[in-house]
């Protein structure tokens, strides 16, 4: 990737990171994304790879929304979704705990086989 093109992925990527995760906005999300866009250039990071979570956590997002009552946004303007729970609610919590349980037993999913299936 060039130069300039790595160091504008970095800096938007982790631009988009602050202001969804962090919640940080204006001078210092620029500030931040800016430095990691330089980090990139002058370190020789190899970032090819990191549009591919910033677009994992967008798909998600979306589909969190779709769950909630409010629903998520389509392109025509109308909301759409399941609706199946309330923002905030235990409900909510309780799928994302699953979620994120489900993420991070990913990799341990062949010891965790072998464990279930050894325990039979």
């Amino acid at each position: 990737m060039a130069p300039y093109g790595q160091a504008f992925t970095v800096a938007f990527a982790v631009g988009m990171l602050l202001s969804a995760g962090a919640n940080v906005q204006g001078g210092a999300n620029i500030l931040v994304s800016a430095a990691c866009g330089y980090g990139a250039t002058t370190l020789d990071w190899d970032a090819w790879w990191l549009p591919i979570p910033a677009a994992i956590g967008v798909a998600t997002h979306i589909v969190g929304d779709s769950l909630t009552t409010s629903g998520a946004p389509g392109r025509d303007g109308r909301r759409w979704g399941l609706r199946a729970f309330t923002t905030g609610s235990p409900a909510e919590a309780a799928v994302c705990v699953l979620i994120a349980a489900s993420i991070a037993a990913f990799p341990l999913r062949e010891q965790l086989a072998e464990r279930l299936i050894g325990a039979w």
